[in-house]
C-alpha cells in the first residue's frame, strides 16, 4: 500500500506541474509570436524610412550639381558680387621667385606688355 500512495502522491504532484508547463509554453509562444510581429512592423517602417531618405538624398545631390554648376555659379557670382570673367589682354602672370628674394613686378618692366605694345625694355 504504501509504494500506491506513494505513487498516487507522486501523480498528484506530476499532472498540475504538467498542465503549468503546458499553459507556460503556451504563454510563452504567444509572446514570442508577438513580439516576432512587433519587429517586422518596425523593420517595415525603417524601410519605409530609408526609402524616403534615399529619396530626399538623391534630389538633394540633383539640387547641389545644379547649384555648383558652372552656369550657376558663374550667374551668382555677376549677380551678388559683380564678378566677371577677366580679358586675357589684362591678365598679368607673377613669376615665381626660387631664390627667396624680392621680385619686381611693375608694369613699365614687365616683358608681356612691352612685346604687345611692339617696344623694347
Amino acid at each position: 500500500m504504501t509504494s500506491r500512495t506513494h505513487k498516487s502522491m507522486l501523480s498528484h504532484l506530476v499532472h498540475p506541474l504538467l498542465a503549468f508547463l503546458i499553459v507556460l509554453g503556451v504563454f510563452g509562444l504567444v509572446w514570442l509570436r508577438s513580439n516576432i510581429v512587433r519587429v517586422e512592423y518596425r523593420i517595415g517602417m525603417l524601410e519605409k524610412e530609408k526609402t524616403a531618405a534615399l529619396r530626399e538624398k538623391k534630389a538633394l545631390i540633383a539640387k547641389r550639381a545644379s547649384a555648383l554648376s558652372v552656369g550657376e555659379v558663374q550667374a551668382r557670382g555677376i549677380q551678388l558680387a559683380e564678378l566677371s570673367f577677366p580679358d586675357r589682354k589684362k591678365v598679368f602672370y607673377v613669376k615665381r621667385n626660387t631664390d627667396g628674394g624680392t621680385y619686381n613686378v611693375s608694369i613699365r618692366g614687365n616683358p608681356l606688355l612691352n612685346e604687345q605694345k611692339g617696344g623694347n625694355p
